[in-house]
């Protein structure tokens, strides 16, 4: 037997007509400010990692369409492939962060520092 373990549902709104224009940069930013929270309140919900994946889009998306457009290095529009791609890899870094991998940086970085 094939189940699903969760369910997908969809909100689509307009877009405020006034949402600003940023660029790539500024998305991935805003993308790590705002996911580690999302992520919390999606495993508070009772979604299993076997879904996390799946579930970070939502919250992701929602980050790149408050803009009205997302711009390139060479000021083109990103598309939607380029946008789940680096939301997928921010999720991917705050899932090593959390899982130890970061704090394991920063003990590195700070024998970095101390050792110049």
């Amino acid at each position: 037997m094939n189940a699903l373990a969760s369910s997908i549902v969809l909100v689509c709104r307009k877009r405020n007509p006034t949402a600003p224009v940023v660029t790539r940069t500024e998305f991935i930013r805003v993308l790590k400010r705002e996911l580690p929270d999302a992520i919390d309140d999606i495993r508070k919900a009772g979604v299993g990692p076997v879904d996390m994946q799946q579930s970070v889009i939502g919250p992701g998306m929602g980050v790149f369409t408050r803009y009205s457009k997302v711009l390139e290095d060479d000021d083109s529009a990103m598309g939607v492939k380029t946008a789940l791609a680096l939301i997928n890899r921010a999720w991917e870094d705050t899932e090593l962060y959390v899982n130890g991998i970061g704090s394991a940086q920063r003990h590195v970085a700070s024998l970095d520092s101390a050792a110049r």
